[in-house]
């Protein structure tokens, strides 16, 4: 008997240091997403260009929707970033003076990421093979970083996008 009163309370304490855990890493995503967001819009406002500080801000008002404690005001924070996660992606293919090749970054960074969230919306299933293709926007941001330098006044949603698949590919 005494041995599995032991064995229960150190179970308990693994699974009380496994939600610990759980609930610090739930933490850091939280900071990192929100550290994103404001030098996102730094470097948004920075650029001067009104389309992109548009998107960037419609996405910082659905990451910080997200992270209220009301259940409908994290609803429509999503769907807030996912509607402007389609409007960046539509941006990138639009736009007049972009070249073939950043067209193609772009879609590599929003397309994925707006695929994910539109499944996590309307629960459709796949969605853990979709975090697979998160892999692909944090490729395309160190790209559109480091070679690209025709994005600047892009890198602020792309940076929001890039650090939101990284959040996705670690939870």
């Amino acid at each position: 008997m005494v041995f599995q009163e032991n064995k229960t309370i150190h179970l308990h304490y693994i699974t009380g240091t496994y939600l610990f855990l759980f609930i610090f890493l739930i933490m850091i995503f939280k900071i990192l997403l929100i550290a994103a967001v404001a030098l996102g819009l730094a470097l948004a406002i920075k650029a001067k260009d009104k389309r992109s500080l548009t998107i960037t801000t419609g996405l910082a008002l659905g990451v910080l929707l997200v992270f209220t404690p009301i259940s409908y005001l994290k609803t429509s924070g999503i769907t807030i970033y996912t509607i402007f996660a389609f409007t960046a992606f539509i941006y990138g293919l639009i736009k007049k003076n972009f070249e073939p090749n950043e067209r193609v970054v772009i879609s590599i960074i929003t397309l994925p990421v707006f695929v994910y969230w539109l499944f996590a919306l309307f629960h459709f299933p796949g969605l853990n093979i979709l975090k697979y293709l998160m892999f692909f926007p944090v490729a395309g941001f160190i790209i559109a970083a480091f070679k690209n330098k025709n994005l600047k006044s892009e890198l602020g949603f792309l940076l929001i996008f890039a650090v939101d698949a990284i959040t996705l590919i670690v939870h």
